[in-house]
């Protein structure tokens, strides 16, 4: 086998199904449980019957080269599918969706009161330990307190929904990430897990991996700080928090070393886009000034200033309007929750993107990988 060929294993419950696979796509996301579809060619009808529901299965993927692969995901088969064709070719498939599923099989009701917890990071440490998942990091800011009149009842949900709804309420996001074992985190919506150290590259004869690209920019998704004022509701004076500028704009234009690229093939173009560079970039950073500016509201009747504060938040993954998709060669390094840097489309596209989703990809095309990220 070529070490640019596919690396592909499957193990389910430790047994080796690698050879029956066809095909597979496993799916990672910065919200949801990661999950993923495996094919199998079962002519004789016995893994239909051997594979079977609630069964762990671990996936390694990559190229067949050392350090090129690694396994990435590990859980649960939780659906199947027979396909029998009148040519006689029969395919199976499993449905698999990671460990932290097992958090969804049993809805609870608990409460969570000030006797049992002090804090909603107390309630994440507790379900978690309980499901015998390793804690990779919880991280709340601000981490709320739980009191007689401030509580986190659990009211007929599983502890998985129990869990997303607290993420939700705090600003937060929570996954399973396979880390040589399956670890819980529960972080802020914009943490950031680690940086893709290969960039994905457009255009290069020598090092182009990005395969497709389609991206799109909008002042309109721009997000902005907020100031507020309100009537604390222990002192009834009025309380005030003032929102800061938006920074770290990306910057853009026609650098002269490109255009003079561009001078040797159409010089009329070269003409043009200088012009236009130097004219519309004074009009966009005038733009960007205002957009800048935090946004005025009209006032809470009761608010603290400490709870203004914590009002005042964006999410730094979005935060200047940017949103993006694409297609790569395969890369197992390529992951959700991850900060790629893209090269080759251009200024105003070109940069350091986070990824929110990424689906890994092997069938009889090799191995590919689909992204969608944000900045």
């Amino acid at each position: 086998m070529s070490k640019y060929e596919p690396f592909l294993q499957v193990k389910v419950e430790g047994v080796d199904v690698s050879k029956w696979v066809t095909s597979l796509s496993l799916t990672e996301d910065d919200r949801r449980v990661d999950h993923g579809v495996i094919q199998f060619v079962d002519r004789e009808l016995v893994l239909v019957d051997s594979l079977q529901e609630g069964a762990m299965v671990e996936v390694d993927l990559g190229y067949n080269e050392a350090g090129k692969h690694a396994t990435v995901f590990k859980g649960y088969i939780m659906k199947s599918k027979l396909n029998i064709s009148m040519g006689g070719l029969t395919q199976f498939q499993i449905f698999v969706l990671d460990e932290s599923i097992k958090m969804g099989w049993e809805i609870k009701r608990v409460m969570w009161d000030s006797k049992k917890v002090k804090k909603v990071s107390d309630i994440v440490k507790k379900i978690v330990s309980a499901s015998g998942l390793s804690i990779g990091r919880i991280e709340i800011k601000p981490d709320p307190v739980i009191t007689d009149h401030m509580t986190y009842h659990q009211y007929e949900m599983t502890d998985l929904t129990y869990l997303q709804y607290l993420a939700q309420e705090t600003a937060c996001k929570c996954f399973v990430e396979y880390e040589g074992s399956n670890k819980f985190y529960f972080v802020p919506e914009d943490a950031v897990l680690r940086e893709v150290t290969e960039p994905l590259v457009y255009a290069d004869a020598t090092k182009t991996n990005l395969l497709d690209f389609q991206a799109s920019y909008s002042y309109g998704y721009v997000q902005h700080h907020q100031s507020d004022w309100a009537v604390d509701p222990h002192t009834g004076k009025v309380v005030s928090h003032k929102g800061e500028n938006l920074s770290g704009f990306p910057d853009w234009g026609n650098e002269s070393s490109h255009l003079s690229e561009v001078k040797q093939w159409d010089s009329q173009l070269e003409q043009a886009a200088g012009k236009l560079t130097s004219k519309t970039k004074s009009k966009r950073k005038s733009l960007e000034k205002t957009l800048k500016k935090p946004r005025e509201r009209s006032g809470w009747t009761s608010r603290t200033e400490e709870k203004l504060k914590e009002d005042d938040r964006i999410l730094k993954t979005k935060q200047f309007g940017y949103n993006a998709r694409g297609r790569a060669l395969g890369n197992f390094e390529l992951r959700a929750k991850s900060t790629v840097e893209i090269k080759g489309v251009g200024q105003r596209f070109s940069g350091k993107w986070y990824i929110h989703t990424v689906t890994h990809k092997i069938d009889s095309n090799g191995y590919q990988v689909y992204f969608e990220c944000s900045r």
